[in-house]
């Protein structure tokens, strides 16, 4: 944890020095305090998981910390700008964005280090504005850390009237998130997106691509072939495809009782992976042990309804449903991998801001997965109610 903080001061100063005043520098963050209760089966957001000898042989069990403690430091000098970010919680102190910004012109601009990955709704949503508590299971097993090393390329067209945004962006990343660069690979990604923010009426739609290479350490490869897993030799230290494809869109109505949002995303692909485990690396591992040997078609989608009132009390209502089938080559009777199941999740709840600065979350999650003669349904429900302090 020290080393972390007195990183952080180092480049701090360092930004201060090479850009310029004090008065360039901003601060800024926010605190989210987390009660989460639920069935023994279920997975909550801060570890660790249940077991009996930490929670008694019970059905269900609960966890609270502190989930996101972000401290961000941004500063600008002319046509040059960066940003330093940490996570402060109990765990300790972890690294989230580091890069540098250059915008030589209004409809360019220039990013390096680790930085956002560009890649649907979900993912480039701020934490502290997103409605619930969490983004999909898809999007959080593709991109578990949210952020990656690389650089990107921002092209947005001027238009006149300022309501309308059209955007593009290309870059290349390391595929490790936020961990340290395991070799000279790295990954394409692109977004397309257009925005029109009316008066009462708003939309949005876009799409991203992301391809690029995992190491898989084995000297054999795993596929689905008629219908069963089917493996064949083949060289260790293989590079085999890693495939994502975005649609998103979002519409918005200012009416008399307030703004109502709904939003959709989908997401297909090819997912490298492990035999028990469908995230994406934390680390391109070059360990046979821990090797990305089996390749997985997947497909998931979602959508999301908000709705604020504006004549209440600041309240916000949110319902939730997200699909996610990690192996879309195997019916439910075909599966024998809990890895491989098909997972379904309607969540609802309501947020209250107190004021620009302190919201509360109430949301509850409701799971069903497949099921056949190996897996039954999981008593995996789970209540959060969160905190939040934004400063």
């Amino acid at each position: 944890m020290k080393k972390y903080t007195v990183v952080f001061i180092i480049c701090l100063m360092f930004s201060i020095f090479a850009f310029g005043q004090v008065e360039n520098i901003k601060l800024n963050g926010y605190v989210q305090a987390d009660f989460e209760l639920s069935g023994k089966d279920g997975s909550t957001y801060l570890t660790p998981g249940y077991s009996v000898e930490r929670d008694g042989n019970s059905d269900y069990y609960f966890r609270y910390g502190v989930y996101r403690g972000l401290l961000r430091a941004t500063f600008e000098s002319g046509k040059g700008s960066g940003a330093l970010e940490v996570n402060v919680t109990e765990a300790g102190v972890i690294p989230m964005v580091a890069y540098l910004q250059f915008d030589p012109y209004e409809w360019i601009s220039f990013q390096a280090g680790l930085l956002n990955i560009d890649y649907g709704f979900e993912l480039m949503c701020p934490s502290s504005f997103f409605e619930t508590i969490e983004r999909s299971a898809f999007t959080r097993l593709l991109f578990p850390k949210e952020h990656d090393l690389g650089f990107k390329f921002t092209f947005s067209y001027p238009f006149k009237d300022k309501r309308n945004n059209l955007s593009l962006t290309l870059g290349m990343a390391s595929g490790n998130g936020i961990n340290k660069i395991a070799d000279k690979h790295m990954n394409f990604l692109s977004h397309l997106k257009y925005d029109y923010k009316g008066d009462i009426f708003s939309f949005g739609v876009g799409a991203s691509y992301y391809e690029g290479l995992t190491n898989n350490a084995s000297d054999t490869i795993f596929r689905v072939k008629d219908h069963t897993w089917q493996w064949e030799n083949t060289l260790p230290n293989k590079k085999n495809a890693r495939r994502y494809m975005n649609f998103e869109l979002q519409i918005g109505y200012e009416s008399l009782l307030g703004l109502s949002t709904l939003r959709g995303e989908t997401t297909f692909g090819l997912q490298p992976s492990r035999a028990n485990n469908f995230a994406s690396q934390d680390c391109n591992s070059y360990n046979p042990n821990d090797a990305f040997a089996y390749q997985r078609h997947f497909w998931g989608y979602t959508f999301c309804f908000i709705q604020k009132f504006d004549k209440l009390p600041p309240l916000s209502f949110v319902a939730k449903y997200s699909y996610f089938d990690k192996n879309t080559q195997l019916s439910a009777n075909e599966v024998e991998n809990i890895t491989d199941l098909c997972m379904q999740n309607f969540g609802f709840g309501a947020i209250w801001e107190f004021n620009s600065h302190i919201k509360a979350y109430l949301f509850y999650d409701m799971y069903h997965n497949e099921t056949n003669e190996n897996f039954k349904q999981f008593n995996d429900n789970v209540l959060h109610l969160r905190l939040q302090y934004k400063f």
